[in-house]
């Protein structure tokens, strides 16, 4: 079904998109019912304060920080948002009840530019009564939930187009690179989370890609204001490893046109971000590349840091090898560690040292840069770095390796966050 001017559209956080609901088993309808009631809480929120101002709406977050809030939505609006025409709601009673009591997983980037893991269903609360659904969403996820900074437009006729569960979540995984023209590379265990699959079921590739992938491709491209134009399938060995999907806009079907490339990026922004690359770096770099060629890069910064400890300044050598004509071979990035390129030392410009951050930095701004270290450190994976994070966790900061690796942190976060600047004394 092709989407309209007039169809509803839901601004869909990425992290819900992405998010892992193998284990809480979500169905056709729960996902169709999470996106009705997202686009009515956000419609119920602007028609209260009478703006959609962004500067209003973060007074009004900040208002209502941390208490319960509850929404509404009339059963009959509800039921024309999901395409459901049977008088029988035992279906939603469950796909409520399902949203309420099963938890998934997200992946966010905080306000403070940190990656958190969380787990809790989406829904707090839930209730049908007098022909009306009220519901509540839990304070931790409200914010991003309903004025999300990385998002996907979803329009709400194609997705009641779809008859599978696989095909729906699929394609708001791949809609969000409408304009990049394909995806990342999903590893395949990945990509059954995603699809809502338990990742022991389909052991053997073949079964997962003839009963799920092709027929979810199939009705997407049947379905959809997109089509999936090439599933390509990235093997280790003989052993297939990941897929990557290209994804172009069917010329007839309106593609909604603030889902834009830019604002996707999020993974790919966070990881630039540990590289001490700032915002507007950052999106020059996407502006510039591929996607297929930014991992390629990412990867290979993140290969030679882990090897390389004499690397005085990982942002400019990451610059370099992010602004050069093609990926860098193995001895031609340890020759950009030893010498960066004049215009990479731009990178560092205006970075104060720990030092100075140290003294002119009050007890609140120092605690709430260790409380972002500890979570930063918390996602990495490697032995050092998880010893670092149990350090820090348990106070040790006196410790030289915790010292070192906290001064650095700051010194990085100091100069991207140009926000947390202004706290500092003169």
């Amino acid at each position: 079904m092709k989407g309209t001017d007039k169809s509803p559209v839901l601004r869909k956080h990425v992290s819900i998109i992405h998010s892992d609901t193998s284990r809480s088993k979500w169905g056709l309808v729960q996902r169709k019912v999470v996106n009705s009631l997202l686009l009515r809480a956000r419609e119920t929120i602007i028609e209260a304060i009478g703006s959609s101002d962004k500067e209003k709406l973060d007074e009004y977050l900040e208002q209502t920080k941390g208490k319960e809030i509850n929404y509404e939505i009339p059963l009959q609006r509800l039921k024309k948002d999901i395409h459901f025409d049977s008088n029988d709601h035992s279906l939603i009673k469950e796909a409520l009840f399902g949203l309420a009591t099963s938890a998934i997983e997200y992946n966010i980037i905080n306000s403070r530019g940190v990656k958190e893991w969380a787990v809790m269903p989406i829904l707090s609360y839930g209730k049908l009564v007098d022909g009306k659904v009220y519901f509540r969403f839990p304070g931790e996820l409200r914010e991003e939930l309903l004025y999300p900074s990385v998002y996907a437009n979803i329009d709400l006729a194609i997705q009641n187009s779809f008859i599978s569960t696989q095909s729906l979540a699929l394609y708001e995984n791949v809609y969000r690179f409408i304009n990049v023209g394909e995806t990342p590379i999903f590893p395949v265990d990945t990509l059954k989370r995603l699809l809502g699959i338990d990742i022991s079921s389909y052991v053997e590739f073949k079964a997962f890609n003839t009963k799920v992938i092709k027929k979810a491709v199939k009705e997407i491209n049947a379905q959809s204001n997109i089509e999936i134009v090439e599933v390509e399938l990235k093997r280790t060995g003989r052993k297939v490893s990941g897929i990557r999907f290209k994804i172009k806009p069917k010329t007839a079907y309106k593609v909604l046109e603030d889902t834009e490339a830019k604002i996707e990026m999020s993974e790919y922004e966070y990881a630039l971000h540990e590289f001490g690359i700032t915002k507007k770096q950052s999106q020059r770099i996407f502006d510039r590349l591929s996607i297929a060629d930014l991992e390629e890069r990412i990867n290979a910064i993140q290969t030679t840091l882990k090897q390389r400890s004499d690397i005085d300044n990982p942002a400019a050598y990451a610059w370099t090898v992010l602004n050069a004509e093609e990926t860098p071979s193995a001895s031609q990035a340890k020759k950009i560690a030893s010498k960066p390129s004049a215009e990479s030392k731009l990178v560092i410009e205006g970075k104060l040292p720990f030092e100075e951050i140290e003294r002119r930095a009050s007890d609140e701004l120092m605690l709430k840069l260790k409380d972002m270290y500890v979570s930063t450190m918390s996602s990495k994976r490697t032995a050092k770095d998880k010893d670092l994070h149990a350090l820090a966790a348990s106070g040790k900061w006196d410790d030289d390796a915790v010292y070192n690796s906290f001064a650095s942190f700051v010194e990085s976060t100091m100069y991207i966050r140009r926000d947390l600047m202004k706290h500092l004394t003169d």
